[in-house]
């Protein structure tokens, strides 16, 4: 997939069916990080000055004229909306956006310290829900890959929190991770890559990821508390 020529079109069939209303065209996921592979989903981030039903349709009509539409995926909004939105998600999608047109500026003063924080718990305790579930039920490890696949994200939130940085993707942020942090980010690569991982390792890989979310758990439960009024 040529993303850039990809970009250009998109952006040309976006100003011809939202003309003076497109605030933000942006990508994310595995191309805006530079990981994609054949069949990875192309996130593309819309955002327009405010979104009604027929505005939806109109971009579905744009999707609909790009090449590859079985691989799109990723976020239409309004801005008026997206301002509106969870802060701590924010962050994530802030971060996570590449933008080819336009920018999401506006966003910046609503990222705060405790809504990551809150964040990175609400994740944390999504993961720990997710595999002892998975260990009682499915006993499955194509589960246990999805619960993985968040790691990378908590992870960013956390070094942001801890270090007042935000690594892009996982190769710098591995060089600012170290004990149990640095482990889980491993074994998500070694899980991702398709490596040597058997149906034998369901109950260690676990182990190690339960492990971990207990951590964030306690280490972030009283930074991510509502503020006391």
């Amino acid at each position: 997939m040529d993303i850039p020529q990809y970009m250009e079109q998109a952006q040309r069939l976006l100003m011809g069916a939202f003309p003076n209303r497109l605030v933000c065209l942006g990508i994310q996921g595995s191309y805006a990080r530079g990981e994609a592979a054949e069949g990875s989903d192309i996130d593309l981030v819309v955002i327009l000055d405010h979104v009604e039903m027929a505005d939806i349709l109109g971009y579905r009509s744009v999707l609909d004229r790009l090449p590859e539409r079985e691989k799109s995926c990723g976020f239409f909004s309004g801005k008026e909306e997206l301002m509106a939105w969870d802060r701590g998600e924010l962050f994530q999608f802030y971060y996570d956006t590449r933008p080819y047109w336009g920018n999401l500026e506006f966003l910046r003063p609503l990222l705060n310290r405790r809504a990551v924080a809150r964040a990175l718990h609400t994740g944390a305790c999504g993961i720990y829900h997710g595999c002892i579930h998975n260990l009682l039920h499915a006993q499955s490890m194509e589960v246990l890959r999805e619960l993985y696949k968040p790691v990378l994200f908590l992870l960013q939130a956390k070094c942001w929190l801890d270090e007042e940085i935000y690594c892009s993707d996982s190769h710098t942020l591995l060089a600012h991770l170290k004990g149990m942090d640095r482990a889980v980010l491993e074994r998500r690569a070694d899980i991702r890559s398709g490596g040597a991982i058997t149906e034998k390792m369901l109950l260690p890989l676990s182990n190690h990821l339960l492990d971990w979310a207990v951590q964030i758990l306690a280490g972030y439960a009283e930074k991510s508390a509502p503020a006391q009024k």
